[in-house]
């Protein structure tokens, strides 16, 4: 099911104070990976590091990058090089200007990366009618799995008239911190931040305000542990006009000045883009300057670790909850600490999320719902180190169950009968493949995105329906079943009126599925009996949704004779009474 991504609304009303890197003990230590020529490290995955460097057809401190991945463990060699691997040709073919930087989006495999606004052919004919002077960045999203990028696509808030760029995604808030140079905003350059409305789409961007954005530039954001770090040249108190990075807590944005880190890495030449590793035992990670460098222009990436920060004892913690698609606005939610012990509770009262405070980390908690007949809970994950935690919780996908089963849906043996068949058994909506449309929105002004060559090359794609699927309930109880006349799919009267009283009994209990199991008796091929089964199966199936229970609850299997209730079976004299004992539907419901 389709997860609802969290609306962080209530951080200004956190309370947690974060971690204070202000007496930090750091070693910093400078790459032999480091060339003549510029590298700037902008994000660590999978024991990768995601980097840009200038474009070998231009000079070494060219204005424009190239975008590279390359294993960390080749960092510590002066010819690493060879080893890295272009992101570059993944996304543009021919291009004479820039790629870089990039974050990823671990949890949901996305990456964001920045590149020119405009290709040569566009730059020039704005030159010509606006007068435009500068190629300006735009954000593309898109896919990363394993090192590969797919289904890019713009960002909705470019424009070719200003910067949107230098993304960094929190895991904690959800927000989708960038740096933009448009109109309206505090300096050269300001940090923004959007996050996701429930169908998919951007917010409209928020500044982060005058206790952040100041009348010079704040650049190239990144967010560990619930902080926000940034590189600014005109923070109050600061000195000199160099790059410096500073940090803030996400829950602080607004309410409190941003610190600056230890002097080890804020130098009295340019140092940005502080980013940090995989390594949650440890506060280590990468950033980059320009120090002890006889070119400005030459910025190198150094290695840092940090002891001796301060962490608070406490958190604070988000949750949503949602059933698919639909988000939660009614119910209590409680937090129990070890399973048993409540530690907190509230009620949503109409709002879709609620914030509990002060929970304590490192200890074990578990998460209950509660609204009417849905009861769920939900084991968290223990959090040692962040400040906020977000906690976007599925009724199905992420509640704790009693039981699990997987039930056959036999749908490439229904897409096989006669339309005639089909008809007769209701049958409109059962397919063996579905045609997967191209999403317009991946279509994105360059041409030179391979991928859009590729999708239109491929066309469309053909995926085979689930044969199964897993069911998970907490309890479940069988219902009379209903007997079918001899070689026949037809509901009796008799039948109908079991149905009826299973339609009521299904609106006063509101069971998660119905599991409808049909059968034939032995006479006959077996063959024949499974398809038999599958067309009683279906044709009880359509008498229920006609009533008004909806399909997707209906889970439905033929097992023809397969499972016999008596001895009847081939070549033994079994009275037709018996006989009918093996022609039934047996129902299930699961809570």
């Amino acid at each position: 099911m389709k997860k609802i991504i969290l609306l962080a609304l209530f951080l200004s009303s956190l309370t947690t104070f974060s971690q204070n890197f202000k007496k930090a003990r750091v070693k910093v230590n400078k790459l032999e990976f480091n060339t003549k020529q510029s590298e700037i490290a902008t994000e660590v995955v999978d024991g990768k590091l995601l980097f840009f460097k200038n474009k070998k057809s231009y000079k070494a401190r060219s204005k424009y990058y190239d975008l590279y991945m390359i294993d960390t463990l080749q960092l510590r060699k002066s010819k690493g090089h060879k080893l890295k691997v272009s992101l570059t040709d993944q996304i543009i073919n021919n291009t004479l200007y820039h790629e870089g930087p990039a974050c990823v989006d671990k949890v949901n495999n996305k990456i964001y990366i920045t590149l020119s606004s405009l290709n040569k052919e566009e730059l020039k004919a704005q030159r010509k009618d606006n007068g435009l002077k500068t190629n300006f960045f735009r954000l593309v999203e898109g896919d990363f799995i394993d090192g590969q990028i797919s289904n890019l696509k713009e960002f909705p808030y470019n424009d070719p008239m200003y910067s949107v760029a230098h993304a960094a995604y929190s895991q904690e808030t959800g927000r989708l911190y960038f740096s933009s140079t448009k109109p309206g905003g505090m300096g050269e350059s300001d940090l923004y931040y959007c996050y996701r409305n429930n169908n998919g789409s951007w917010s409209k961007p928020i500044s982060l305000g005058k206790r952040v954005n100041t009348g010079g530039k704040e650049i190239f954001p990144s967010v560990k542990y619930g902080v926000l770090f940034f590189t600014s040249n005109s923070q109050k108190k600061q000195t000199g006009t160099d790059l410096d990075i500073y940090y803030i807590p996400e829950s602080k944005i607004g309410l409190m000045s941003p610190k600056p880190l230890p002097r080890a890495i804020n130098s009295n030449q340019d140092d940005f883009l502080l980013i940090f590793d995989n390594n949650e035992n440890a506060i280590s990670g990468y950033f980059n300057s320009n120090r002890n460098n006889d070119f400005a222009q030459n910025d190198d990436i150094y290695r840092f670790t940090m002891t001796k920060v301060r962490f608070s004892k406490t958190y604070d913690m988000i949750v949503q909850i949602t059933d698919g698609d639909k988000t939660m606005d009614r119910g209590m939610i409680t937090v129990l600490l070890n399973d048993t012990t409540p530690f907190k509770k509230l009620e949503l009262k109409g709002k879709e999320e609620v914030v509990f405070h002060r929970l304590k980390k490192g200890h074990q908690y578990t998460l209950k719902y509660d609204h009417e007949n849905i009861k769920r809970n939900f084991k968290l994950k223990i959090n040692e180190k962040r400040s906020i935690v977000r906690e976007s919780l599925d009724i199905e996908e992420d509640a704790i169950f009693q039981n699990t089963i997987v039930v056959n849906t036999v749908e490439e043996l229904a897409g096989k009968l006669s339309d005639k068949e089909k008809r007769r058994s209701g049958v409109k909506d059962v397919k063996l493949v579905e045609v997967v449309k191209e999403d317009p929105n991946t279509k994105i002004k360059d041409n030179a995105f391979k991928q859009d060559a590729v999708a239109k090359s491929e066309g469309p794609k053909l995926v085979e329906k689930k044969k199964t699927k897993k069911i998970r309930f907490d309890r479940k109880e069988s219902y009379d079943n209903i007997y079918f006349d001899y070689d026949s799919y037809r509901i009796t009267t008799a039948s109908r009126r079991k149905l009826n009283k299973l339609l009521i009994y299904i609106a006063n209990n509101n069971p998660k599925y119905i599991v409808v199991e049909a059968f034939t008796d032995s006479r006959g091929s077996a063959a024949y009996n499974e398809r038999l089964s599958v067309k009683r199966a279906l044709s009880c199936r359509n008498y229920l949704m006609r009533k008004g229970v909806d399909q997707d609850k209906i889970l439905y299997s033929g097992f023809g004779e397969s499972k016999l209730t008596n001895g009847c079976g081939d070549g033994v004299d079994c009275p037709e009474s018996q006989h009918k004992m093996n022609r039934r539907i047996e129902f299930t419901l699961m809570y």
